[in-house]
């Protein structure tokens, strides 16, 4: 297969060359200091990429926005509650191929519609899509086929579900909350 018959619209990222990075306090994080200076993205030829990134916290001004346009087809938004709202949009605006970033989109989430997310992602990754999330959540790190690259006092490693540190904490709080709760009540 050549790179042009790649089925992924991004061949790979690499560092742009002669920028640096300030020495800041985000740039000593070790996670941080793992990457590049700066990484620019280089695109497979002739494929289109379809980037769209969210936050949670901007979501009522862009509920807001949408509303507005006349015969907008997201005119409910506002009737639905955050998680449901914000679920809704994910799954009307994030389809098919393309490259999709995602900021803890679980954040609004209850359990049910994180399930609903992590299929949805499944779904994107069938029609060929990216996804890039930055997640908290061992729900969204269960999914099948999913790259983990778990960010820590370590730098960034590739890290097998069942090894990743939240996935490890949940289990501990879930077989027993109260031995958690008694240090923090």
């Amino acid at each position: 297969m050549t790179r042009s018959d790649s089925p992924r619209p991004l061949r790979r990222l690499e560092r742009a060359p002669g920028v640096t990075v300030p020495d800041s306090w985000w740039a000593r994080v070790p996670a941080v200091k793992a990457l590049p200076d700066v990484l620019r993205v280089v695109r497979t030829p002739g494929k289109r990429v379809n980037s769209y990134f969210l936050r949670a916290e901007t979501m009522h001004g862009l509920y807001t926005y949408l509303e507005s346009l006349p015969g907008s087809p997201d005119h409910d938004l506002h009737e639905r509650s955050h998680g449901e709202g914000f679920l809704t949009l994910l799954e009307r605006k994030f389809r098919g191929y393309g490259f999709y970033l995602m900021d803890e989109p679980e954040a609004p989430l209850s359990f049910t519609s994180t399930l609903r997310l992590v299929a949805h992602l499944d779904q994107l990754r069938l029609a060929g899509a990216q996804v890039v999330v930055a997640t908290h959540s061992p729900l969204l790190t269960a999914l099948p086929g999913a790259t983990i690259l778990e960010l820590g006092e370590h730098g960034i490693r590739r890290t097998p579900w069942d090894d990743l540190e939240l996935t490890a904490r949940w289990r501990l709080f879930l077989a027993s909350p109260e031995s958690y709760l008694r240090h923090m009540l």
